[in-house]
């Protein structure tokens, strides 16, 4: 199962700076994340939503840099926002979850995110899943 890390920070473009001119990683995308999808795999309140960059090396899992909209400055702190795993199928995976959770995951809305995702909360840690649309 391939994984990446999600971190949210005030100063993204810095973080960002630091995981290219250090680390050595590339952007590989960007893309802007609506309000919706922050509310509900965040649990943040409304916003004008936020900046996502995505970053690798082409050989490692990838690392996501989230933007703190400037509206929840002091209301979200900096800080990992989630763990997330790719699978093949998404159904078997949340079920065999189950034992280590003490809620159900939740679905995520399709259109927002582009795949089909879960999400929930194991001993404090966000952890994500999803899988490519149709391999539920």
């Amino acid at each position: 199962m391939r994984h990446r890390v999600v971190v949210h920070c005030q100063t993204p473009g810095n973080f960002v700076g630091f995981l290219t001119d250090v680390v050595g990683m590339t952007v590989h995308t960007e893309i802007d994340l609506a309000s919706e999808l922050l509310e509900q795999a965040m649990g943040w309140p409304p916003s004008a939503g936020t900046h996502l960059w995505i970053l690798g090396d082409g050989r490692h899992p990838s690392i996501h840099v989230m933007g703190i909209p400037p509206s929840l400055s002091g209301q979200v702190p900096d800080g990992l926002a989630v763990l997330s795993f790719t699978t093949d199928d998404l159904a078997k995976v949340l079920s065999e979850t189950q034992p280590f959770t003490a809620s159900p995951f939740s679905a995520l809305p399709s259109a927002a995110s582009g795949v089909d995702a879960a999400i929930g909360v194991i001993e404090g840690v966000t952890v994500e899943f999803m899988a490519p649309h149709g391999r539920r």
